[in-house]
């Protein structure tokens, strides 16, 4: 598979290579949280299921609601922020649940504030064209988002689960 290069090198790039370089460093200055067979398998799961999710809203195989970077298809930025970013955003919304052991109402406040980062963050993204809307506005995205986050929660009950048992 050849990845298009994006049409000329501007802001949306160099924002997720800022957005790379900014998550990398909160990832390794983070206190390791998890074995690293686990911390793999997060970061593994969250861009799987980061990857999956813009395959079925961003394609023109499916709903095409949104294009990403400077093009229309898949392009070698998208890959770096789906496998990357992506990712590193999933791990630290896993990483830091766990570590300020979140339940009952703390558990929404969690939620609503990485909502709320979400929905900036995006905001950003659609400012400076990483993301092109069509058909969609941010109330899609916090339902989205709700969604995965339930994922990223069950991901985390998951694996401890399995790691205890073995």
């Amino acid at each position: 598979m050849v990845l298009k290069l994006p049409n000329r090198f501007d802001e949306n790039e160099w924002l997720v290579i800022l957005g790379f370089v900014t998550l990398l460093f909160i990832f390794i200055i983070s206190k390791k949280q998890f074995p690293t067979a686990l911390t793999f398998l997060f970061l593994l799961l969250t861009a799987y299921l980061a990857m999956s999710v813009d395959f079925i809203l961003a394609t023109k195989f499916s709903y095409d609601f949104y294009d990403a970077m400077d093009i229309s298809g898949y392009n070698l930025f998208d890959f770096f922020m789906t496998n990357f970013n992506y990712s590193l955003i999933g791990y630290l919304f896993i990483h830091y649940y766990d570590k300020l052991q979140v339940s009952g109402a703390r558990r929404v406040s969690y939620i609503l504030f990485w909502l709320v980062v979400a929905l900036v963050l995006e905001t950003i993204c659609v400012k400076l064209h990483v993301y092109t809307y069509h058909n969609w506005n941010l109330a899609y995205s916090s339902i989205a988002y709700l969604i995965i986050f339930f994922f990223y929660i069950l991901f985390l009950k998951i694996g401890k689960h399995t790691m205890t048992r073995a």
